[in-house]
């Protein structure tokens, strides 16, 4: 748990912060990255955003979005500031893994390591955690850091804006299961300081370009499965499928094309098989009592959350379909409750 008392003694006086996320961060991580930043600048402190790999264009909007160090394209740049750091916040991950080549530097590095997160299991690489897998997201507990810090009055428009993309990024505009009414009263809150929910709904879920569209109903009409025995469909893509379209596999967004196979009547789970060279990465969706974390985390070295999970294969995706469809019937009782 985190000494709050003591943390607040560490920034009462001018520091140098990096505030990091995993790869491909989504719109918690940017969420939560970009809205401490801003909070932490009020503070008076020398802050900067590094992120281990580029994000999809609907987060370039984002309030202080110009002056994120992209450790792929900059590294060492990134490098630098976090040896240079006195405090590093690990934001939206549990395991340094989770940040490629910048985790080894955090690891090595003196600065006071602060981690915000959700997911289960965290591994005990920082000084400080506030963490609670029950949060609906990061931006959630980087809410509630912000008032143990005395600071909810200093919430603006852009602090607001930052934490609305995270809320409804994670929470997928609030259809995800949540524990509390607590992410809408949250909601309600910034909604009084003056964000737009209209606009920033828009800018996060209806901002593709026409070549993303196209490929996802590609991918839905040409690469999923159906396997309604079991309530449950896959969809399989690799490089060739993304180079016909234009698709760069480091900016693609894949939550939308997981959203609309999981919009399928009558389906359960929805499992992403995505093959670019390398290992094959899975993400898994379900709904209801269907718990893909734990079936990653068996058989696909995976985890995240019960109804949102990824894993990963090191044999190709023919061979690693196979393998998935030869375990699938583990859930077969979950997956046929109503």
């Amino acid at each position: 748990m985190m000494q709050f008392d003591e943390v607040r003694q560490l920034l009462s006086q001018r520091k140098k912060i990096v505030l990091t996320n995993h790869n491909n961060p989504d719109g918690d991580a940017m969420g939560s990255a970009l809205g401490l930043c801003h909070f932490l600048r009020k503070l008076d402190h020398e802050v900067e955003v590094v992120v281990p790999t580029n994000y999809h264009e609907s987060l370039h909007w984002l309030p202080g979005n110009e002056e994120v160090i992209v450790a792929e394209t900059q590294l060492q740049k990134a490098i630098d500031l976090v040896k240079d750091a006195d405090i590093v916040f690990s934001l939206d991950y549990n395991g340094l893994d989770r940040i490629s080549f910048v985790g080894k530097t955090i690891e090595a590095c003196n600065a006071v390591k602060i981690m915000i997160d959700h997911h289960l299991e965290p591994e005990n690489f920082a000084d400080y955690a506030l963490h609670d897998t029950k949060s609906s997201s990061t931006v959630e507990l980087v809410y509630d850091f912000i008032g143990m810090m005395g600071g909810k009055e200093m919430i603006d428009v852009d602090i607001a804006t930052c934490i609305y993309t995270g809320l409804i990024s994670d929470t997928g505009r609030f259809k995800h299961a949540l524990f509390t009414r607590k992410p809408f009263d949250i909601a309600a809150d910034l909604y009084e300081r003056g964000i737009d929910p209209t606009e920033i709904s828009r800018q996060i879920f209806d901002s593709f370009q026409e070549k993303e569209l196209r490929f996802n109903c590609y991918c839905i009409s040409q690469k999923m499965t159906m396997l309604m025995e079991h309530h449950t469909a896959y969809i399989t893509i690799d490089q060739a499928d993304m180079d016909q379209f234009g698709i760069d596999y480091k900016t693609f967004e894949s939550g939308a094309l997981l959203a609309q196979g999981m919009s399928i009547r009558g389906i359960k789970m929805l499992v992403l098989f995505i093959e670019r060279g390398g290992p094959v990465k899975i993400s898994f969706r379900s709904r209801g009592d269907v718990n893909v974390r734990d079936f990653a985390n068996r058989h696909f070295d995976g985890g995240g959350h019960k109804n949102a999970s990824g894993g990963r294969s090191d044999v190709n995706v023919a061979e690693t379909v196979e393998k998935f469809l030869s375990v699938l019937p583990e859930l077969h009782s979950s997956l046929q409750e109503v």
